[in-house]
């Protein structure tokens, strides 16, 4: 992981088992932090330490984490990143970790492992040839071995990735009958319409939309209501402007997928909301209309989460893209969903804090 990272990003650290810690609190009391964190390591026989206060040399330091997608592509041209994460108890963390690396050599994956230790979590990033299936077999075969042994080291097949659509197969495992049961009586609850990003985790309809499928098709057992894609782009233009919807083959395209191996699935209509005034009413007249809505932000996600499989009404929040409000004495920030992370850390430079990546 730290050779791709170097050659990503122009780095020149030790290539060995790195450790990145961040420190809060006042000036002297981070330094205090640095010290005693030093004299720790140094008792371990690390290699270096590396300590700095400076804006711009931390953010040098944190290029190795922030590109790691980035570089693990780029050891292999035409590749794509496959992501799978799992949490275990601290003390569990290197066994898994050894047993991931012997799993890796031993299905001939090249994969790079980061983690949180302080969590138990770590991913492995597996960099395949799409085209390759026998590779993607071992891959999918990886990442269910994976989650097997987490679970038996009384672990969580999750962390954060696979959720809605990767690790569907494995929720029984995790939670049994009665757990999944319950989920859907939540998602019922919060969305007895099933328009809220249908066809992720638990669903009533496994149906998945393809080009020549008309809408009217899919939610026939639902409503009648809904006429056509023309209609639906008239009536939203009525509530969010003309210059903020869309029904063009190469923005559909563009919101059919995100950074994931999963298959694409193109929404009927995109809606560019501006305001939270524009969310509210578009998922309003969506919900009257029982038609899916499929949230979107920059589509960098690594789960298939803004694939629309059942089409509907992508509604991108990317132009909502103000800072409201920050609080650098307590750690927090209010933003409008739009907002980006590098947007962020630009507007807080001069506070001395960062938002990172997985913090």
């Amino acid at each position: 992981m730290v050779d791709a990272c170097n050659r990503f990003s122009k780095l020149d650290l030790d290539v060995a088992p790195t450790l990145f810690l961040e420190f809060h609190g006042s000036k002297s009391n981070i330094e205090a932090q640095g010290k005693t964190a030093e004299e720790t390591c140094k008792s371990f026989e690390c290699l270096e330490f590396i300590f700095t206060t400076d804006i711009d040399r931390r953010n040098d330091l944190w290029k190795a984490r922030h590109n790691v997608w980035y570089a693990a592509h780029a050891l292999r041209p035409g590749s794509k990143c496959y992501s799978t994460d799992v949490c275990v108890p601290i003390s569990s963390l290197p066994g898994i970790i050894a047993f991931s690396r012997d799993e890796l050599r031993r299905l001939q994956l090249l994969g790079l492992i980061l983690g949180h230790v302080g969590d138990g979590n770590f991913h492995v990033v597996l960099v395949i040839d799409p085209k390759d299936l026998e590779e993607i077999k071992r891959v999918h075969e990886f990442s269910i071995i994976l989650a097997r042994e987490a679970l038996r080291m009384n672990g969580t097949i999750t962390g954060e990735h696979g959720i809605g659509l990767g690790k569907k197969q494995l929720l029984i495992d995790e939670f049994g009958l009665e757990g999944i049961n319950t989920m859907k009586f939540i998602k019922k609850a919060l969305d007895p319409l099933n328009i809220l990003n249908p066809g992720k985790i638990t669903i009533k309809m496994n149906i998945i939309r393809t080009r020549t499928t008309p809408i009217s098709n899919i939610f026939r057992q639902l409503t009648p209501r809904y006429a056509s894609s023309q209609t639906l782009v008239a009536d939203l233009k009525q509530i969010v402007g003309n210059d903020n919807v869309s029904n063009t083959a190469a923005v559909l395209e563009q919101h059919s997928h995100d950074e994931s191996y999963h298959a694409g699935h193109s929404p009927d209509v995109v809606a560019f909301a501006q305001s939270t005034d524009h969310v509210s009413r578009v998922v309003k007249y969506c919900a009257a209309k029982r038609i899916p809505i499929i949230p979107f932000g920059t589509g960098t996600g690594l789960e298939g989460g803004v694939t629309a499989r059942q089409g509907g009404v992508t509604l991108n929040l990317s132009r909502m893209n103000k800072v409201l409000q920050v609080n650098p004495e307590d750690f927090d920030c209010t933003v409008q969903a739009g907002v980006t992370r590098n947007a962020l850390n630009s507007y807080i430079r001069d506070t001395g804090l960062q938002f990172p990546i997985d913090p």
